[in-house]
């Protein structure tokens, strides 16, 4: 689910750019290589299909996903909004949702 190289996951809904590492807010914060089964919890950032940041706390993309407020406890707003330390299964929660 997770690929180094290439971060993001496409869905019908939004693309999610879903990382960890000593350098992004993850659980370990630290470099475990290409293996993300040691990784409990992600940086993520969400973009519309063409590209665009999207900011959780005011898209409407996101008012119909129940646990949109467990994501909004872990995202910063501005320009360039980014979740810190997304519990993996949050976020396999939001591609589920995504993917519908």
């Amino acid at each position: 689910m997770y690929q180094e190289q290439n971060p993001l996951v496409k869905t019908k809904l939004l693309d999610l750019s879903i990382q960890a590492s000593e350098g992004h807010y993850s659980l370990p914060r630290e470099n475990l290589g290409s293996s993300r089964k040691h990784y409990t919890h992600f940086e993520l950032a969400l973009f519309t299909k063409d590209g665009a940041w999207i900011n959780p706390h005011s898209s409407s993309l996101l008012k119909n996903f129940k646990e949109l407020p467990e994501l909004l406890a872990n995202y910063e707003e501005g320009t360039s909004p980014v979740g810190f330390t997304i519990p993996k299964k949050l976020i396999e929660t939001l591609l589920i949702f995504c993917r519908k």
